[in-house]
């Protein structure tokens, strides 16, 4: 059962939950974890998938399966999983991107969607979320001396990644430039696990998807294994984007960042070949 606020904020969810258990299959679970950074577009996923009627997608406020944001022991995740009834569900992994290369491989057949958006829209969403106003360097102070004291923002960084980071570094930069070094390294993780070559992962572009989301909608549904739903996607529109300023960056970290901007989207391009060839 669902924490009773998930009803009372999406009350289709009701209705949903009572048709889905009465047509209840045993099929084996087909697993999709969303991920990316933080602001990049992912809850909107996560919603539009939310409203084809044969998903099952816990959100990272979902206390059986997170515990402040973070996922539980992966044994209970599982068990949580195969106890609904829908056959395909979708999983919101953002504290665990650095892990999901094995995830992937201790849940058989699962997949992964990696969402991502133009670095200056993110960091400009950040700066204006609460929920980031205590943390809006983002431990970069500390990472840099050791990412393990950043918690999960530095887990999975390899040695090469802190390099460009302490390069690009001084205890100076403002909060902005310090968010955009989080946008580059978290990203990165998506090349070192080697999702650009794995055909388990959909790369996703934000610009792309509210800009065409009907065609784009179409494509994730297929990917994750639901029946065509038109309406899943019909609420998304492209009015974030790009409709504030460019935060001030510093010009080496603003370089870098766009240089991974373009890495992704030539990595986007190629998948996107791939999977509508």
């Amino acid at each position: 059962m669902r924490p009773w606020r998930e009803y009372k904020n999406t009350p289709f969810l009701l209705a949903k939950d009572i048709r889905q258990t009465l047509a209840r299959s045993d099929r084996r679970k087909n697993i999709c974890f969303v991920a990316g950074v933080q602001r990049s577009g992912t809850e909107m996923l996560m919603a539009a998938l939310e409203r084809h009627p044969d998903s099952y997608v816990f959100h990272e406020r979902d206390p059986r399966v997170f515990d402040n944001y973070k996922m539980r022991d992966l044994s209970l995740v599982q068990n949580v999983i195969n106890g609904v009834a829908p056959s395909v569900v979708i999983v919101k992994a953002l504290l665990e991107s650095q892990d999901l290369y094995w995830m992937l491989d201790l849940f058989e057949g699962s997949k992964l969607i990696w969402m991502y958006r133009d670095y200056n829209d993110v960091i400009n969403s950040n700066a204006r979320s609460t929920k980031f106003k205590d943390h809006g360097r983002n431990y970069i102070d500390e990472i840099v001396k050791d990412p393990r004291r950043g918690f999960w923002r530095g887990m999975g960084m390899t040695p090469e990644t802190l390099a460009t980071i302490r390069e690009h570094y001084d205890p100076g930069i403002n909060n902005t430039t310090a968010l955009a070094l989080f946008w580059y390294y978290r990203n990165m993780l998506f090349f070192d696990q080697g999702f650009d070559k794995d055909d388990r992962c959909l790369l996703l572009n934000y610009e792309n998807l509210v800009s065409d989301p009907a065609n784009l909608g179409a494509t994730v549904v297929e990917f994750t294994g639901l029946r065509k739903y038109e309406r899943a996607f019909s609420h998304v529109h492209k009015s974030s984007v790009g409709k504030s300023t460019p935060p001030d960056i510093t010009p080496g970290t603003d370089r870098l960042c766009r240089e991974m901007l373009e890495r992704l989207n030539a990595a986007y391009a190629e998948k996107s070949a791939q999977f509508t060839s």
